[in-house]
């Protein structure tokens, strides 16, 4: 595919007249759409543009319908403070009013109107609040929402809206002011943003030679020029196209804005004026300029420091926190297209050997190749065979075995009614002889399971919920057929991408580890929300999107000790398969980029609908950790049971004591100490992140795990 047609638009604050734009249209083809301010705003006065739509649209004029609202700061006694008047309130009053303007103007409903904001630093607090509401009411109004913003607003702009018109002035003095020009109309640049916003606005205070009618200041009507994807972006179908097209198979690079988002993690900043936990403590090092197990797709690490919420941090409390999910829940996951829809309802023809679709998709053969296997590997209770290649075993999986996994690796998941998510990588219910498994078992203590490994083409994992009560002989668990990997698909999706074959790709494996998930939503754009999920949550801040560390693949179509890890925001969650069958286009019977899925179907059906009936019991906006091990990990603590070494702790530390993801206490704060990161005692997205490079500097396989066989070859003495 070609690149885009370059279409250019024109801003300024006032109409500068019907022969001023019949002058821009005849002098430039290409000259194809305008700013049109809605007003009076509370940031924009001038209702000069509000009676000129039906005129300029029947002479093939395009607009970008802006509201400017309120701002994040204003001038008192010549100093810049916080706006007094933001409120999520005010967001809704102001988002309605916007859309009272955009239909008087004579623009249709579904229209798309942009919200400006004049200032580049990341919304945060009552601003973010405000914001998110007025998008709200936007929407509430049946228009679509959409954001103006300078480019360090960009990536958290593209989290809340997909439709975003950036501000990327390139004629600015040192000083930040503009420095005019005058163009010739029939040769004008092109500018160098390029991929994802709907228009980029590049130039500021420019004239045009040849126009010449009086204007302020004794000069022509000077213009902010833009470029653009849509020759109409108040049109959402018109928008809906051009952003497709970004996306198409052989179309030009561009801009990944995902990475660019992700690079921007969102614990990196305050989302809310309350927070659950306290700011990052001062003086925290900066990230490493360069990392060794980075891929460029993937953006680079941040350095915010890990942290991990109360204790008694278990539901949202805060309107504006529900407020923010809601956009998070339609705004970040790529959910299914409907190709994949057009492939789920067409009938599963088996592969001839030989000629099966993403044939060079597969999971380790070898355990100590894979990232969540390799340092169980060495097992002497459960010992591999001497190729090193596993093969399926039975245990009997109890209360006692689970708590003593979660105990080996300083985990204590929370939940809301003591109520935590369980995710066993790598097993299925029923004893390794039974012809036909059971596909879902609840609420007991005990339950046979068989160990496999996933292999990314069928449900090879187990999801579930387990009742942590302070009694634990009243503890029991549930368990349902799932998976905890992405399907064949975005295995191969993502290696092409980051190999450069496609414009962009998703995939990514969330590691074994403990991270704090609440009850929410799943989106699918084609499918709708899928609610409740659960939907994977920063650590610190209930009423965020998880930033952790996850591995991606670039050398083969395999993740294995030697691939890529990237820290960034996934939006791994726990939703329904979609279907229970195997899907031509998918390589398997559940879509996912990197999501867990439970087996069933949306409506709700079979192992989901009971997965659900739990995630209802315990409601909407409720915290819900999940630990995510595998099923060797739990045979080998029924071994240390079977063999009465479960009270040894020495067994137990060489078998099992392990820091990963979830972990917390002293070791963890020792670990952070030698890596030189800030000493929290909680081992988050950064220290996975610090650790998978120190392995990989030292050329070790990588995996992220701190067990007692690195400590003893890197010398720290952390479990000391």
């Amino acid at each position: 595919m070609a690149s885009p047609k370059i279409i250019y638009g024109v801003d300024r604050s006032a109409f500068p007249g019907p022969d001023a734009m019949a002058w821009l249209q005849k002098k430039n083809a290409k000259i194809r759409f305008a700013c049109f301010y809605l007003a009076p705003a509370p940031g924009h006065a001038d209702p000069s543009w509000m009676g000129q739509r039906s005129d300029l649209a029947q002479k093939g004029w395009g607009f970008l319908p802006t509201y400017v609202g309120l701002q994040a700061h204003v001038k008192q006694n010549g100093a810049n403070i916080p706006n007094p008047n933001l409120s999520a309130a005010r967001g809704t009053a102001d988002g309605t009013d916007a859309c009272h303007l955009i239909t008087n103007a004579g623009f249709a409903v579904g229209s798309v109107v942009y919200l400006d904001l004049e200032e580049g630093d990341v919304p945060s607090g009552a601003y973010q609040a405000y914001i998110l509401a007025w998008m709200a009411a936007v929407k509430a109004h049946s228009f679509v929402p959409a954001i103006y913003c300078p480019g360090g607003a960009a990536p958290w702009a593209r989290r809340y809206a997909r439709i975003v018109w950036l501000a990327a002035p390139e004629n600015l003095d040192g000083q930040g002011h503009a420095i005019s020009a005058v163009l010739d109309p029939q040769h004008l640049p092109a500018s160098s943003a390029a991929g994802g916003p709907i228009a980029a606005q590049f130039l500021w205070e420019i004239e045009f030679s040849g126009l010449t009618q009086p204007a302020d200041g004794g000069h022509g009507p000077r213009f902010d020029l833009n470029t653009g994807l849509a020759v109409d972006p108040s049109d959402y179908a018109c928008v809906d196209d051009a952003l497709n097209d970004l996306a198409a198979p052989g179309a030009a690079p561009m801009v990944d804005w995902s990475a660019v988002a992700a690079s921007n993690a969102l614990d990196e900043f305050k989302a809310f004026s309350q927070l659950d936990v306290g700011p990052a403590p001062a003086g925290a090092p900066a990230a490493a300029p360069s990392s060794p197990t980075s891929d460029p797709h993937c953006g680079p690490a941040t350095a915010a420091a890990d942290r991990l919420m109360p204790r008694d941090k278990v539901a949202l409390d805060l309107a504006e926190a529900r407020l923010a999910e809601a956009f998070l829940v339609t705004a970040v996951d790529p959910g299914l297209t409907e190709a994949d829809f057009a492939e789920a309802s067409a009938t599963t023809v088996a592969a001839a050997p030989g000629a099966i679709k993403f044939a060079a998709v597969h999971w380790p053969k070898k355990d100590m190749d894979a990232p969540d296997y390799h340092h169980l590997a060495s097992s002497r209770v459960l010992p591999l065979p001497a190729d090193g290649v596993a093969v399926a075993a039975e245990f009997d999986l109890t209360v006692a075995d689970i708590e003593l996994v979660l105990a080996a690796n300083r985990m204590d998941p929370v939940g809301f009614d003591d109520t935590v998510a369980l995710a066993i990588r790598g097993a299925r219910l029923g004893r390794l002889a039974d012809p036909r498994p059971p596909l879902d078992i609840e609420d007991v203590a005990a339950t046979p399971l068989t160990e496999t490994r996933p292999d990314h083409r069928d449900f090879k994992c187990l999801i579930g919920f387990y009742r942590r009560v302070g009694n634990a002989a009243a503890r029991s668990f549930s368990l349902f057929t799932a998976s905890t990997v992405l399907n064949p698909k975005y295995v191969e999706d993502w290696f092409l991408y980051a190999n450069g074959r496609q414009p962009s790709g998703e995939g990514n494996v969330l590691p074994t580890g403990c991270y704090v998930y609440r009850v929410g939503a799943h989106n699918s754009p084609h499918a709708g929300p899928v609610k409740p999920a659960l939907r994977l949550t920063d650590s610190s801040n209930l009423h965020l999107d998880g930033s952790v560390t996850v591995i991606r693949t670039k050398n083969d179509e395999c993740y294995g000790v030697d691939d890529v890890w990237c820290k960034t925001i996934p939006a791994d969650n726990v939703h329904c398969s979609f279907q229970t069958v195997s899907v031509a286009g998918w390589g398997a019977p559940f879509s996912s980029a990197g999501c867990m899925t439970i087996r069933g179907q949306m409506t709700p059906t079979d192992q989901w609908a009971k997965a659900q009936a739990i995630m209802n019991r315990l409601g909407q906006d409720k915290r819900c950790d999940l630990a995510l091990v595998t099923g060797r990990d739990l045979a080998i603590a029924a071994q240390l049971r079977v063999k009465g070494l479960a009270g040894d702790p020495a067994s137990v530390q060489s078998e099992l004591g392990r820091l990963r993801p979830g972990s917390q206490g002293d070791e963890v704060t020792r670990l952070q100490k030698k890596l030189g990161l800030d000493e929290t005692g909680y081992f988050g997205g950064v220290l996975k992140k610090t650790l998978v490079d120190e392995q990989a500097k030292r050329g070790l396989p990588i995996d992220g795990i701190y067990s007692p066989a690195l400590d003893q070859s890197f010398g720290w003495n952390v479990f000391a």
